[in-house]
């Protein structure tokens, strides 16, 4: 069970809310620079996610889901990927 706080006070919330520059293409980003909280876990896996370095993920902070975010954008662009070009993923059933 996770004690520590991972939810921001409702005034910070409201910030967030009224953040112009804040969309769902970088909330990511944003959050972690914007929350205190940022690394204490708050998602926690049922099953363990496997990244293709071979890492082991049990459970998520901002700051660890922006890192595997990091480095799956990096791989992806390293492969050719470019902006708006379309990606499909699969994962195993779970």
């Amino acid at each position: 069970m996770n004690i520590n706080p991972t939810i921001l006070p409702l005034y910070q919330r409201l910030k967030l809310f009224l953040a112009k520059q804040l969309g769902c293409g970088n909330f990511l980003q944003y959050s972690v620079a914007n929350n205190p909280y940022r690394n204490n876990d708050f998602l926690f896996l049922e099953k363990p996610f496997k990244t293709f370095t071979g890492d082991t993920i049990n459970s998520f902070s901002l700051s660890s889901l922006k890192d595997v975010v990091d480095n799956y954008a990096s791989w992806y662009r390293k492969s050719g990927v470019r902006e708006n070009d379309p990606v499909a993923i699969y994962l195993d059933d779970g």
